[in-house]
């Protein structure tokens, strides 16, 4: 009975090992899209930044890449960021909104990355929520650090246009 208990809560540790494993381990934007990002054609962006001081307002950006040249400069500024897949991922129900509390900062990312054929499967949507939350088409991922956030807002607000 007690080499039983053992090998239970043995098998128990092993999985919670590997569960936090998962979650922290990083990885590149690449591991949670269809296709690898360098295959990219077109990559269409919206950058909406919220003021919330004296009086609010709101500014819209909007960036769609003309060429394969535009896109994979973009899409570079998201190879260089690491991710986490979220724990939400694990849950058997949807978890809702992606609000993400107080250090939400009013800029909102949303990407659509389309690749060569139209086949299902093949464009990607993806949407930055502040510097520390992100779902790529349902698939909901922790960028790591704000460095690769901010440096896409700045690269959508340089190149786009302001709407």
């Amino acid at each position: 009975m007690k080499k039983k208990k053992i090998v239970i809560w043995s098998i128990i540790a092993a999985l919670a090992l590997g569960l936090t494993g998962w979650r922290l381990w990083p990885r590149s934007i690449d591991s949670f899209m269809p296709r690898p990002s360098r295959e990219a054609e077109r990559v269409s962006c919206t950058l909406v930044y919220h003021v919330f001081e004296d009086n609010p307002s709101f500014h819209v950006y909007t960036l769609n890449t003309e060429n394969e040249r535009e896109s994979r400069n973009l899409l570079n500024i998201l190879r260089r960021g690491q991710y986490q897949a979220s724990f939400a991922n694990l849950m058997p129900w949807t978890w809702g909104s992606m609000g993400s509390g107080k250090s939400y900062d009013g800029r909102t990312i949303v990407m659509d990355v389309t690749f060569g054929n139209t086949e299902p499967g093949t464009a990607v949507s993806m949407t930055f929520l502040g510097n520390d939350k992100a779902d790529v088409d349902g698939w909901r991922i922790n960028p790591i650090g704000n460095d690769m956030f901010d440096e896409l807002v700045e690269y959508i607000m340089a190149e786009g246009e302001e709407k």
